[in-house]
């Protein structure tokens, strides 16, 4: 069952999928309109689930799913991801790369690092501590405003990485 995405309960869980390309507004159509027929009808143990989405910055995806109405089980989320598996051939991107890491700069523009050059690139301290990097591992709808854009120094992966790997920051 689709619905806006502010109807979704703050604590909904939540699912982000990265492009690791920058979405063109014909794609951004085509992706709105085919997520759109996909959530009508995504169920659980046949049961709708109150879903929604949003797509920020050309990059992100950002399914929301209300707990309250459904749970969402192991199948359901396995749909999801099939759904996106297709969605990226059909769109010529990878929604799947999780070791992309991505900042945003003072001007919005979204900058896209693989895990090796990011790790080089704290190693010389090309990034200060205020820089922003989206943490897509967020699970609920309230850390969107919360935790999703996110200071390097609070970002708990890369800060994890940079004290275990670079020792620095």
């Amino acid at each position: 069952m689709l619905v806006e995405f502010d109807k979704i309960s703050q604590d909904g869980e939540i699912f982000i999928f990265q492009s690791n390309i920058l979405l063109t507004k014909k794609q951004i159509y085509f992706l709105k309109n085919e997520l759109s027929l996909f959530l009508k009808t995504w169920h659980s143990h046949n049961e709708a689930l109150k879903s929604s989405f949003e797509v920020k910055y050309s990059y992100f995806v950002i399914i929301g799913v209300d707990k309250f109405n459904s749970t969402i089980s192991g199948c359901s989320i396995d749909s999801l991801n099939n759904f996106f598996q297709i969605l990226q051939k059909k769109l010529g991107n990878n929604f799947f790369d999780r070791l992309n890491f991505y900042k945003k700069s003072h001007d919005n523009k979204i900058n896209i690092y693989n895990i090796n050059d990011l790790k080089k690139m704290i190693s010389q301290s090309k990034f200060s501590k205020n820089e922003i990097f989206f943490n897509n591992l967020i699970k609920e709808k309230k850390d969107l405003i919360l935790n999703w854009e996110t200071r390097i120094e609070d970002h708990p992966f890369i800060m994890k990485m940079i004290k275990k790997k670079v020792g620095i920051l």
